[in-house]
């Protein structure tokens, strides 16, 4: 009788489960794209770009082409200023792949990079491609088709915050957010036609938050009565830029050179087991390095900046490599959030430091931001900024230690001299072997 009783709880339970899932599925379905002349109303505003934004009241939606289904792009951000900050970078999605399979979603794929066959000639590459499928990190429905047939979502929960594809964590004088006051201020559309340094198409949302804001830990006022904490403005870009369709090739690292790797899981060199390997960080070598700086960066402190970065150059030219680094100021029509390449100086956390975006898949260091924090205590002597900032910029280039001897000039050359291959571990081997 027990085992009839524990038959039938077992039957009811995987009945439970499928009635709900079914109804699961069938709500699903029920959430029907509004027809473009539904969705367009008087009041909403449009701006074009790479991926169209819509704003009606405080709602924004975006667009995504079906054209780019496929391709891949650069989720970033910045905080423009707030808190004694100007131009400091925040954690992000960074390169996502997007999936646009129909007019109904949106999916933003990161695809798991930890295990890989290189060789694409491997038996083993349609067997491993298929059991290691990008994973979706999010999948966004369409509230509305266009007229072109491609799907446009709601990202209102993006610019409130309540759906991070920026987080600015990082900063503990940043305290909690007020979302029903956060809004997009402007959309700023960047293409190659208007002067674009990076070639790239790209679609930044200028968006203000406010966040909660205090003195001191524990503010009184004459009657000892604690008072209420305000909200100061922070003023937010996030960034979508879509990435090149080819890739810069991948370059495997090697030992005993001081550089910044990735490391992975390789299925492809040796058939009996898997092979721990790395592939280097790296600017794209082939393109001019264009580092901008910012109008806000106090004249007695800019050749000492430029001396700490261009001087880089020299190590470059006896490694004998065709990078080569260039330095422009932020101009008047120049939206600091959109360039690549940024140095800038604020009254946030004291000293020089760096945060870089790169791509997981090919290890392209994709943009940075390079930041000096004013101290008010001790304030920067030119030598000890130059000094600083030459050694920042070694950690930007890809290496893990800078330093004035051959050993440098090795791992520059190792990083960016010509590709000798398209094989991968031909290409290794060449250079190695030099």
């Amino acid at each position: 009788m027990m085992k009839h009783y524990k038959s039938f709880l077992i039957m009811f339970f995987l009945f439970s489960s499928f009635s709900l899932l079914q109804v699961m599925g069938d709500e699903k379905q029920t959430v029907v794209p509004k027809p473009f002349a539904e969705f367009l109303s008087e009041n909403m505003k449009k701006t074009d770009g790479a991926f169209p934004v819509y704003q009606e009241g405080n709602r924004v939606y975006m667009e995504f082409p079906r054209k780019w289904n496929g391709r891949e792009i650069e989720v970033s951000g910045q905080i423009d200023h707030g808190f004694g900050m100007i131009n400091r970078s925040v954690n992000s999605l960074g390169v996502v792949h997007l999936s646009i399979p129909d007019s109904m979603t949106v999916e933003f794929l990161q695809p798991f990079y930890t295990e890989r066959i290189m060789d694409r000639k491997s038996t083993y590459w349609d067997a491993f491609r298929a059991s290691n499928v990008p994973v979706a990190g999010e999948e966004y429905p369409a509230v509305a088709i266009s007229q072109d047939g491609n799907p446009i979502i709601d990202i209102t929960d993006v610019v409130k915050g309540e759906k991070e594809w920026v987080n600015y964590s990082q900063y503990p004088d940043v305290r909690s957010l007020d979302p029903d006051m956060s809004k997009l201020n402007s959309v700023q559309v960047i293409s190659p036609q208007k002067g674009n340094s990076s070639g790239r198409e790209e679609v930044v949302l200028k968006v203000v938050r406010y966040h909660e804001a205090e003195s001191e830990q524990y503010a009184f006022n004459s009657m000892a009565i604690i008072l209420p904490n305000g909200s100061k403005p922070l003023y937010l870009s996030i960034c979508l830029r879509l990435l090149p369709e080819k890739d810069m090739p991948i370059r495997l690292a090697t030992e005993g050179l001081d550089i910044q790797t990735i490391h992975f899981k390789d299925y492809s060199q040796n058939p009996y087991t898997v092979v721990d390997d790395s592939l280097v960080m790296r600017l794209q070598p082939k393109c001019a390095c264009m580092v901008y700086v910012d109008s806000l960066v106090p004249n007695k402190y800019k050749e000492a900046l430029q001396k700490g970065i261009l001087s880089w150059n020299e190590s470059l030219a006896k490694a004998k490599v065709k990078l080569k680094i260039h330095l422009n100021s932020i101009k008047s029509g120049i939206d600091a959030a959109s360039v690549p390449f940024l140095v800038s100086y604020d009254m946030g956390k004291v000293g020089v430091s760096s945060q870089k975006t790169v791509h997981p898949r090919t290890g392209e260091i994709l943009s940075f931001r390079i930041n000096i924090g004013h101290d008010f205590k001790k304030s920067f002597k030119p030598v000890e900024l130059q000094k600083l900032i030459h050694q920042e910029f070694g950690q930007v280039l890809g290496l893990s230690k800078v330093s004035d001897d051959a050993a440098q000039v090795n791992a520059l050359s190792y990083l960016y001299c010509v590709q000798k291959s398209k094989n991968v571990y031909q290409d290794r081997e060449f250079i190695t072997k030099k």
